[in-house]
């Protein structure tokens, strides 16, 4: 039997669930944020409207934060930066540059959602310390320590949607982003320790996005490095629901240690069509 310290010394990496909500708040949960917390770095996945609220409610100094990676440019995945800037400005203000990285086009949005909600303060010397990354589809990429390898995922016809592959001390996150389901996240998954897929519907199909009854039909083909598709749903079926996933809910943080195995769980935003 480990001790807490010695438990607590193999935790190399959490994923804290700051909002996994759309656009419209559906079920009461916060846009779009997650927050990856690994022994020498903190960052973000997304970054909705709510995100900084939700980061400050779950006890964390704005300051730590290292960078932000964004899968795509709709607002509900990275209009809260704006409010960001505004604590680096005028509370907490900012010396070492934050990372933004994104997919072609970020820092130009950046900088106008910033100059629409706060009029004319978008410039070079008005924004906190910045520096800007592009994301480039299937040309793996290092921001500020961590490892993130994009891919083009089915979301938007107009714009570039990304799936991240994000790797910092030895673990490993794949993100989805939004998106249709594709053949790319059984390939990406191989190997990692937590898939993080959306899905929005149970059984319509409404837009770009996963269905739950998608995802159980190719649940079994996805390739985390560790759990059968039999220890699979033995370990993350809910009964009350009938899902062979893990649904996880608002504030809960997944842990991953030395000694850990692979595991994998759906955003689950609104299920109103079940």
């Amino acid at each position: 039997m480990l001790s807490t310290a010695e438990h607590s010394s193999l935790i190399t990496m959490k994923l804290h669930l700051l909002g996994c909500g759309d656009a419209f708040g559906s079920g009461e949960r916060n846009q779009s944020g997650y927050l990856v917390e690994a022994r020498d770095k903190l960052f973000l996945l997304d970054y909705g409207p709510t995100t900084l609220l939700a980061l400050k409610r779950a006890g964390f100094d704005p300051q730590r934060l290292d960078a932000v990676l964004l899968s795509h440019l709709h607002g509900d995945h990275f209009g809260g930066i704006a409010f960001f800037f505004i604590e680096y400005l005028y509370l907490q203000p900012r010396v070492e540059p934050l990372v933004i990285a994104g997919p072609l086009g970020t820092e130009a949005k950046v900088r106008a959602l910033f100059d629409v909600m706060y009029s004319g303060a978008a410039t070079e010397k008005a924004i906190p310390p910045t520096r800007f990354v592009v994301l480039h589809p299937d040309e793996p990429a290092a921001v500020n320590g961590v490892v993130v390898a994009p891919f083009r995922v089915p979301h938007q016809s107009d714009a570039i949607s990304l799936g991240l592959k994000v790797s910092c001390e030895g673990k490993t996150i794949l993100f989805s982003g939004d998106s249709l389901w594709t053949e790319q996240f059984v390939k990406f998954t191989h190997g990692v320790d937590l898939f993080l897929c959306e899905c929005s519907f149970f059984r319509e199909q409404p837009g770009m996005h996963i269905n739950y009854q998608t995802l159980a039909a190719n649940i079994r083909c996805l390739r985390c490095s560790s759990w059968s598709s039999s220890t699979w749903v033995k370990k993350f079926w809910r009964t009350e629901m009938k899902f062979p996933l893990w649904w996880p809910r608002m504030g809960w943080c997944w842990r991953s240690s030395k000694r850990s195995r692979s595991a994998c769980f759906a955003r689950r935003r609104y299920l109103q069509d079940q």
